[in-house]
C-alpha cells in the first residue's frame, strides 16, 4: 500500500478522500481496492452513516427504485453525477430518514436495541457497521443518551 493517508481534521472528523479509500478498501462491505475510490464514494452518510457499496446498493438504490421507480436516480455508478446523488443522502432530510429507518429495520436492530448494556450496544454496532468499529465511543455516548432520555 503506497497511499499516504493524511486525515484533514475538521471538528475531529477526517475529510481526506485518501483516508476513506484506505480505511474502507477491499473489505466485507463490497468496496473495491484503494484506487477504486469506493471508500470515499460509499463512505457513511445520513443519519445511520450507511457505509459500503453493498449497503448502498441494498439500502439506498433498491429502496429508491421501489419508491420512485427504477432508473429515476442512480447512486451506484462511479461518476460525478452519482456522487451528487450520494451527497443528497446527507442533504435531503426526508430521504436520509427513509433510508436510515429502512436500514435499521432490515438489520432487525430494534430487537437488538431493547436493552442498554454492553452486549446490546455491540449487537447494534455489528448490525449497523458490520463490525464493532468505535465500540468504546459508541458505548460511552449510548449510555449518556440513555441517561438523558431516562430523566
Amino acid at each position: 500500500m503506497n497511499k499516504t493517508v493524511r486525515a484533514n481534521m475538521v471538528d475531529e472528523l477526517p475529510r481526506d478522500p485518501d483516508f476513506f479509500n484506505v480505511v474502507y478498501a477491499c473489505n466485507d462491505i463490497g468496496n473495491g481496492n484503494i484506487n477504486s475510490g469506493d471508500g470515499y464514494r460509499f463512505r457513511g452518510r445520513g443519519f445511520m452513516q450507511i457505509t459500503g457499496y453493498s449497503n448502498y446498493r441494498k439500502m439506498v438504490q433498491a429502496k429508491w427504485d421501489a419508491v420512485h421507480g427504477t432508473g429515476t436516480k442512480d447512486f451506484m455508478c462511479r461518476s460525478s453525477a452519482c456522487d451528487k446523488n450520494l451527497d443528497n443522502i446527507a442533504n435531503d432530510l426526508d430521504f436520509s430518514m427513509l433510508i436510515s429507518l429502512t436500514f435499521w429495520k432490515a438489520g432487525n436492530t430494534n430487537e437488538k436495541a431493547n436493552e442498554v448494556n454492553k452486549d446490546s450496544i455491540k449487537a447494534v454496532t455489528r448490525a449497523v457497521n458490520g463490525k464493532e468499529i468505535g465500540i468504546d465511543n459508541r458505548t460511552l455516548y449510548t449510555n449518556k443518551a440513555y441517561e438523558t432520555l431516562k430523566k
